[in-house]
C-alpha cells in the first residue's frame, strides 16, 4: 500500500509539473534541474524597451552577468514597464535565457535556501493599461556560474558529444543534459557560465537549479519556471 501511495503521489506530481524525489537509496538524492520559461501564449509578459541603447547599457551587460557597476545601475530603466498577460494576474517570474524578473516571495525562497549569493535588483514596475499594486518585483542577478556540464555526455541540437557542441552548444530540449555533480553539490541556483561581449560564451543563458529549490517553487504554486531534470556525472 505504501508503494502504490508513492507511486500515486509521483504521478501527481508529473502531472502538475513538479520535480519527482527519488526515494530509492541507491540513486543519489541531489538532482540538477535546467530552468525554462513555461508560460502559455496568453500569459507572456513583454518587457518594454523606453530607447534604443536600453540592451547595450543595461540589458546585455545584465545578461552577461558583468558587476552591477554604479554606471550599470544607472542604466535601469525607471519606470520599469510591462505588457501584462493578455489573461490573469501577473506571473511571480517572467523571462527568458539570462534575464529574468520575479516577485519578492521568489527572492525570500531563493535566500532561505542560499543567502547573500545572489544579487536582486529592484524595478519600479508598471504594468501598461493597469493601475493595480503588483507588488514588489526584482531582477534577478545570479551570483555564481558554474560550468558543470558534461559535453562528452550530453545532448545538443545537433546530437551528442563533442563533435555535435562544436556545431551549435544549444542544449537539447529532448535530450538528456548531463552535469558533473560534484562541482555542483551544496549550490542550488546557478549561471551556466558568465558571458564575455563579443565572443561566444557556451551556456552563459543557461540557468539550472536543484532539486530543492524547483521542488519550493512548485510547492509554493508559482508560475514562469519549467524544471528539467539533468543526469548526473556518476549516474552514467
Amino acid at each position: 500500500m505504501e508503494a502504490m501511495a508513492s507511486l500515486a503521489t509521483a504521478m501527481n506530481d508529473l502531472r502538475m509539473g513538479r520535480p519527482v524525489r527519488q526515494h530509492s537509496p541507491s540513486v543519489e538524492s541531489f538532482m540538477p534541474y535546467v530552468i525554462s520559461q513555461v508560460l502559455d501564449d496568453d500569459r507572456y509578459v513583454v518587457v518594454e524597451k523606453p530607447n534604443k541603447s536600453i540592451n547595450e547599457d543595461f540589458f546585455f551587460p545584465l545578461a552577461r552577468g558583468e558587476a552591477l557597476t554604479p554606471r550599470l545601475l544607472a542604466s535601469k530603466p525607471d519606470p520599469y514597464w510591462v505588457q501584462g498577460p493578455r489573461r490573469g494576474r501577473l506571473p511571480e517570474i517572467f523571462g527568458k535565457h539570462a534575464l529574468w524578473t520575479i516577485k519578492e516571495s521568489v527572492r525570500d525562497l531563493i535566500e532561505t535556501l542560499e543567502p547573500s549569493v545572489h544579487n536582486y535588483i529592484p524595478v519600479n514596475l508598471r504594468v501598461r493599461g493597469s493601475s493595480a499594486d503588483w507588488g514588489r518585483y526584482y531582477l534577478l542577478v545570479p551570483g555564481q556560474a558554474i560550468n558543470a556540464v558534461v559535453i562528452d555526455d550530453t545532448d545538443f541540437v545537433e546530437g551528442r558529444g563533442r563533435v555535435a557542441y562544436e556545431q551549435d552548444w544549444t542544449l537539447s530540449s529532448f535530450g538528456e543534459t548531463v552535469v558533473d555533480g560534484a562541482m555542483i553539490r551544496g549550490r542550488h541556483l546557478w549561471r551556466g557560465a558568465w558571458g564575455q561581449k563579443g565572443e561566444s560564451s557556451p551556456f552563459f543563458g543557461y540557468l539550472f537549479c536543484s532539486d530543492e529549490l524547483a521542488d519550493r517553487i512548485q510547492r509554493a504554486g508559482i508560475e514562469g519556471w519549467c524544471f528539467r531534470r539533468c543526469k548526473l556525472k556518476q549516474d552514467c
